[in-house]
């Protein structure tokens, strides 16, 4: 258990450093909501209250906030610990958040170990594995978030921890507790709703041919998750058991986001990706990390080649889940990193249990009982032994220079005194819809020392769209790009934006008369050594460590005289629209 506590603490300082990472500006736009929702509501007077939908002063719904998709549970957790802390406010409640997050997270680590246990039986490779979760980047990024994710990924490995026990136990006591924690999963965030399946079909596999026993089992469930979620999600409900009209046309509009039938722009970035093979390289490269990944598929392979792996059904429960949620997710048009979160642990059992394997090949070859074995046993041994350090000094080093990105200032913020520095007041200066205009407000200053203008770029190239973008530029003095979020999307789609990914093309080369004057970064680095994730899923950059870059117009070119040089394309018939 010692490891296990170094191993945690290890977790809660790689989550919790940096936790103002962006100087109290709130640039994550789903935070910054759950923030303005959390510093809103207000505990009711009652439990009765707290059950009326219609009434209560907890729900977002009476507060506003007329699209709210996320859980009850979370806002439950974060405004009673604010209170508790006196930090209600909207400058500081999403930092009681993003300790919560952080908090979760950190407990996560210890459920993969456990739940490492129920399944390898193995101190070592729990061990192994929970490390292996410890040093997951993208569980890193999230608890640094005030967001509903890492919450939801704590209740759902405990759902799955509580299950397997059960799986193995037939117990009553593990199946209750797996039932509540998953409507705590559920009253989180309603995604994993889609794994509901699987629990009730691994039921009748626990309990084959026993009739009575499925049914009694698969109602006690269900009663379980359903008083959780009852409780904990009020006002998803009107009334006892019927649910919100409004809670279900929220969760059918942002399902219809996700899949593109209503029309998001930021989803734009996934047109043309490929399903599965997309996340999955997004995974591999950032979000767990090329080395963990390997090791991961290493293990499959160990597992693989185990006599009793078809006779293993808590880890073909626990496999099953993980597939299908990234199966279900990685076919969706909108495939956000985060989305694939809940099957890290899962990833993080894989590693352990591969990096377990490379180190019994040390100990068993110390166990070699003859001369000449144990003088080859001793070079394998060395040989293992170099491996893991090998192995271990390669999983550290991603997770050791993301947290670089928390322990310097964000690239907007310095970006933002760049621009009180160095551009005069009232001058014109651009920013971008769906992205966050700059400058930020510092120093007692704001944004309202610049006229700003707002470009349309993810309207449908026309002629119309470029007249006013083109009149805007006639009259800006700089071109403000705060994030790589609308230009990496849109130049990857020319079939949709020719014109416009020739306006960045012209931008970035000069011809359009503008000229970089200062590009804002904090890449990921150890020391000399920086990992430009650039080419990384937008989400993954774009919140805590976005690229800046700021353009001074050169040369004066009237609107016209900018549609003539975006649109010399059409001399060439093949080209046009």
């Amino acid at each position: 258990m010692f490891v296990l506590a170094i191993t945690l603490l290890l977790g809660f300082f790689l989550r919790i450093i940096g936790l103002n990472w962006d100087q109290g500006t709130h640039l994550h736009p789903d935070e910054r909501f759950l923030t303005m929702v959390a510093e809103k509501i207000q505990f009711p007077l009652s439990l009765a209250q707290y059950f009326n939908s219609s009434s209560s002063t907890f729900n977002p719904y009476n507060n506003g906030f007329t699209f709210y998709v996320y859980g009850n549970l979370p806002l439950l957790i974060t405004r009673f610990t604010a209170q508790l802390f006196h930090m209600t406010t909207y400058d500081s409640i999403f930092l009681v958040g993003r300790a919560i997050s952080a908090l979760f997270d950190t407990g996560t680590i210890a459920l993969v170990y456990f739940l490492s246990m129920q399944i390898f039986a193995s101190k070592r490779a729990a061990k192994f594995a929970a490390l292996a979760y410890c040093l997951s980047v993208l569980p890193i990024q999230q608890a640094h978030f005030f967001t509903v994710d890492s919450i939801l990924v704590f209740f759902s490995t405990s759902t799955l921890l509580f299950f397997i026990k059960h799986f193995k136990e037939k117990r009553l006591l593990p199946l209750i507790w797996s039932g509540i924690f998953f409507g705590l999963t559920l009253a989180s965030k309603t995604s994993l709703l889609i794994t509901t399946p699987l629990f009730y079909i691994s039921l009748l596999f626990v309990h084959q041919k026993k009739l009575l026993n499925i049914l009694k089992f698969s109602l006690l469930f269900s009663f379980c998750w359903l008083v959780a979620f009852r409780i904990f999600n009020p006002y998803a409900f009107n009334g006892p058991v019927s649910l919100s009209p409004t809670f279900i046309s929220n969760i059918q509009d942002a399902h219809k986001m996700i899949t593109g039938d209503i029309n998001y722009p930021p989803n734009v970035q996934w047109t043309g990706t490929l399903p599965i093979i997309h996340p999955l390289i997004q995974l591999a490269l950032w979000g767990y990390g090329p080395v963990a990944t390997l090791l991961a598929m290493l293990g499959v392979i160990f597992l693989a080649r185990r006599k009793k792996i078809t006779q293993s059904g808590a880890l073909i429960f626990i496999s099953l889940f993980s597939i299908l949620i990234f199966t279900y997710q990685g076919v969706q048009l909108a495939k956000y990193m985060r989305y694939f979160y809940p099957i890290y642990p899962f990833l993080a059992l894989l590693t352990g249990y591969a990096i377990s394997k490379i180190a019994s090949l040390r100990l068993r070859s110390h166990s070699a009982d003859s001369a000449s074995s144990l003088q080859a046993g001793s070079g394998q041994a060395g040989q293992a032994k170099k491996i893991l350090i090998v192995v271990w000094l390669a999983l550290l080093i991603w997770p050791i220079c993301f947290i670089s990105i928390y322990q310097q200032k964000h690239s907007r913020v310095q970006a933002s005194e760049w621009i009180y520095e160095n551009i005069p007041k009232g001058s014109t200066v651009t920013s971008e819809e769906w992205d966050d205009s700059l400058p930020l407000n510092l120093f007692g200053r704001t944004n309202q020392d610049y006229t700003t203008l707002s470009l349309s770029m993810f309207q449908e190239d026309s002629r119309a769209k470029w007249e006013i973008i083109s009149k805007q530029l006639e009259q800006s003095d700089f071109i403000i790009l705060s994030s790589n979020r609308v230009f990496d999307s849109i130049t990857h789609r020319s079939s949709i934006y020719p014109i416009t990914k020739r306006y960045y093309t012209m931008l970035f080369d000069g011809s359009l008369g503008f000229e970089p004057v200062k590009i804002s970064t904090s890449f990921p680095r150890l020391g000399p050594f920086i990992i430009d994730d650039r080419f990384a899923e937008e989400s993954f950059t774009v919140y805590d460590h976005p690229q800046v870059y700021i353009f001074k117009k050169r040369v004066t070119n009237n609107g016209d005289d900018i549609m003539n040089l975006l649109f010399q394309y059409e001399k060439t018939p093949k080209s046009r629209i």
